[in-house]
């Protein structure tokens, strides 16, 4: 990615809000605004470019990407800050003595950028830590959408991770090429990459990072549906890859084995070798044996959510089939005494309880079948994932479409585009349920070391 900062033509937006404040607290007056565009030398919008403001004063840094018209805005509080602009194939632009003054109406200060061809940065890398926001952290609040993807609009399929290094959450995700100009059948859900942002407040607001850096036998490969798990000090993620890049559904795809120690690079160890060449979107989870087990949709098999066994995460033995509804993007965890499995049938989010990990009841009515009445959450939920945090509450994060009156005064092609959110989970009496429609308010504190059990002691 790339840093920017300088002056350049064309109207702003604003920055996204500051995690340490909170919807309720943005538009107090003890926050200032730094905001700008981002450009070429031709004066065309850059997407995707980083933008680090960093207090000379508390260290406090705040990473944001300009969006799709190469605009970026984040509040900030006020002091003196230092702003660097990176992009992919630009030189890095610098610019000290960023005054942000106190202001009761937030004036905006703008620093514009035009970049210069010719940096050495790549897709991706490892930012500034979080440092020390821990004095900045009151709970924060999620109205509306949790994260867009500033490069093609599409993220689906969430996994949430900690990272200890860094002390932050990250965040995985299929990267839908929604805003792609070909109507050639389902071209715009292959090509994909595998999204990257991280949240510093507890996961409020998230940070774009770039892409993964996942090398593959070709560019034109099909990732889908990461699954990011932490195992003695590394990282493995189970990835679900297309050979290529195709017109419809009607190929081969498998679920890949690799490994990372800083979860931006990753090593692909080899396949995971099931039961046949449609296997997708795979769920890992201990038992309590130590034996691993990873459970998953397969095609083959009407869509009919399958588990395997493992003792070391490579070598998988079938053992039969989950749940027989016809639902993708299964997600496993351990909370309040019981197993869980949701998974996502397109008609809400079925959610089943099991005492064993191997026998599952379906409770009757699925989460987010009935559309929420927030701007971009007005469609049932999709292709989930839950982190039951170190306090033992849990998060529920799923995608939404962006059809219907979200897609109302756009283009035929806007119901591509699809949008992250969060819920808190709530059990009574072995049902799961939530409020899509009240506000979450949220501050996961680092997990159990199984992100997705309670019975595990914390780091």
């Amino acid at each position: 990615m790339g840093r920017l900062a300088g002056w350049m033509r064309g109207p702003v937006l604003a920055f996204c809000a500051f995690a340490v404040f909170g919807i309720a607290a943005r538009a107090q007056s003890n926050s200032g605004i730094i905001e700008g565009f981002v450009a070429d030398p031709t004066g065309a919008a850059i997407a995707g470019a980083e933008v680090t403001a960093t207090n000379v004063d508390t260290a406090l840094q705040v990473l944001r990407a300009s969006d799709q018209s190469g605009h970026y805005s984040i509040p900030v509080p006020p002091g003196s800050y230092i702003v660097e602009v990176i992009a992919k194939g630009y030189q890095r632009l610098l610019q000290q003595n960023v005054t942000v003054p106190f202001s009761v109406q937030a004036h905006p200060v703008v620093l514009n950028s035009q970049l210069t061809p010719g940096g050495p940065w790549g897709t991706l890398r490892r930012i500034p830590p979080c440092l020390n926001r821990k004095s900045y952290l009151p709970p924060g609040v999620v109205m509306g959408p949790l994260f867009r993807d500033p490069l093609h609009d599409g993220a689906a399929d969430p996994v949430v991770v900690w990272d200890r290094a860094d002390k932050q959450w990250m965040m995985f995700y299929t990267n839908r090429r929604a805003d792609l100009h070909d109507n050639n059948g389902v071209t715009w859900v292959h090509g994909t990459h595998i999204g990257v942002a991280r949240s510093c407040d507890g996961g409020e607001l998230w940070d774009y990072l770039g892409e993964a850096d996942i090398p593959l036998p070709a560019p034109d490969y099909t990732l889908w549906a990461p699954e990011v798990i932490d195992v003695d000090g590394t990282y493995h993620m189970f990835l679900t890859v297309v050979p290529g890049t195709f017109t419809d559904w009607q190929h081969p795809r498998h679920i890949l084995h690799l490994t990372s120690k800083d979860l931006l690079h990753w090593k692909p160890l080899e396949n995971a070798h099931l039961e046949s060449e449609r296997t997708i979107d795979a769920c890992i989870f201990r038992l309590p044996d130590g034996n691993w087990r990873m459970w998953y949709k397969n095609e083959a098999d009407s869509s009919k959510v399958y588990f395997s066994d493992s003792p070391d995460l490579v070598h998988w033995s079938p053992k039969g089939i989950a749940t027989t509804n016809h639902g993708e993007g299964p997600v496993v965890f351990q909370w309040h005494g019981s197993y869980w499995l949701i998974n996502d049938p397109h008609t809400g989010l079925a959610v089943f309880r099991s005492d064993d990990l191997t026998t599952w009841k379906q409770q009757p009515e699925n989460l987010l079948r009935v559309p929420g009445m927030q701007p971009t959450d007005r469609a049932v939920g999709n292709h989930p994932d839950v982190v039951v945090d170190a306090t033992g509450r849990a998060w529920l994060f799923y995608f939404t479409q962006q059809g219907g009156a979200d897609a109302e005064g756009h283009d035929p092609g806007w119901a591509r585009r699809s949008v992250l959110h969060v819920t808190e989970l709530h059990e009574k009496d072995g049902v799961l349920t939530v409020d899509r429609n009240a506000p979450a308010y949220i501050h996961m504190l680092p997990p159990p070391k199984n992100k997705k059990s309670d019975v595990a002691k914390a780091w």
